[in-house]
């Protein structure tokens, strides 16, 4: 018995094209220019991978403290677009946003079926902190993504039915493992 799909792939690549409209259209008008607080730490963390090549040996600068994964993924920002341009970051984030809101769909629509899926999708592609925090030069962006990545990944490992499918899923599910822990080690989480 085969499900028909709910909407089809273009309506499907036109919300995700929404979604990803709504995010640089609010970070266009709402995005943080001046940074402040733990924003500032990341931002120094960064441009300190980028100036100091022992930043891991001698950790003097603000921010070192923090995790090192989100100021590697800024310093990787900085590289191509230039340190401190935040519209770049955010507009990446954006795209870090959409895998979050990918992970979502495919895993409701694997749970449970396609048109729970599309309700998640579009509750995800909405929801307002997934947005609120692309914005910002913070790490939520990357831990929703790589957390909700993660579970995807670790449900299609755990519910696999070919041998060669369960080695790509252990390798997926072990990077997303690790990279949030290298971006967020927070309890809450």
């Amino acid at each position: 018995m085969t499900v028909e799909m709910p909407c089809s792939r273009r309506t499907i690549v036109l919300l995700f094209l929404l979604f990803f409209s709504l995010r640089v259209g609010i970070v266009y008008n709402f995005g943080v220019t001046e940074l402040t607080g733990d924003s500032s730490s990341y931002h120094s963390y960064a441009v300190a991978i980028g100036e100091q090549s022992d930043w891991i040996s001698t950790p003097s600068f603000f921010g070192s403290s923090r995790e090192p994964g989100y100021p590697i993924f800024l310093w990787a920002v900085y590289i191509i677009f230039g340190t401190a341009n935040f519209f770049a970051v955010y507009v990446l984030q954006a795209l870090v946003g959409l895998l979050t809101v990918y992970s979502v769909w495919r895993l409701a629509a694997v749970i449970f079926d396609e048109r729970t899926g599309i309700l998640a999708l579009l509750w995800s592609g909405t929801y307002v902190h997934y947005i609120w925090y692309t914005g910002k030069v913070l790490r939520e962006t990357l831990v929703f993504a790589i957390l909700i990545f993660g579970f995807l990944h670790l449900w299609y490992f755990l519910n696999r039915e070919r041998n060669t499918d369960v080695l790509k899923s252990v390798h997926f599910w072990i990077f997303s493992l690790c990279f949030g822990l290298l971006i967020h080690t927070d309890a809450r989480y």
